[in-house]
């Protein structure tokens, strides 16, 4: 049997003045271990929601999935991503409601959204998730953060 240690390491950045980042190491049934690491986007609009929030939503349907019977670990991964995305995109839509409401109410006209701007201050996360399953890696990413393999004391980058 392999052995193995499995964590994450999440850092403020030179940017920010509040850690937007998460993430969770996790036993599900039929696998070594799970985990999964998000890097928060969106500084005052809440990249540490978004984070959190795709944390809780892989955590849970890796857990779920697992627990049904020994699925694919790629398909689950795929599911978890799917969700999370879900998830944060309902937030921001909630967001983007409040906001309109607010400058219909303040009579503001506003060409924010037409401009990309709106967009672009919603919140948003990179993740990196795995399963280790009898001692294989499956892995799945979105946006920039990177997962790492250290051996035999060299660290060999596995994502983007």
């Amino acid at each position: 049997m392999s052995q193995y240690t499995v964590g994450f390491k999440i850092d403020i950045g030179r940017q920010r003045s509040t850690n937007e980042d998460a993430g969770a190491v996790f036993d599900a049934s039929g696998c070594d271990v799970a985990f999964v690491v998000c890097d928060g986007m969106g500084g005052m609009a809440a990249g540490e929601v978004a984070a959190a929030e795709a944390v809780r939503v892989v955590q849970e349907t890796i857990v779920a999935r697992f627990a049904e019977s020994s699925p694919e670990p790629m398909i689950v991964l795929r599911e978890a991503f799917v969700r999370a995305n879900d998830v944060v995109n309902a937030k921001n839509a909630v967001e983007r409601t409040v906001r309109r409401a607010a400058a219909q109410e303040n009579d503001i006209e506003s060409d924010r959204e037409d401009s990309g701007e709106d967009a672009r201050a919603l919140m948003g996360t990179t993740c990196v998730a795995g399963v280790i399953r009898a001692g294989e890696l499956f892995l799945g990413h979105a946006g920039d953060s990177r997962a790492y393999l250290w051996r035999s004391g060299r660290l060999m980058r596995l994502t983007g």
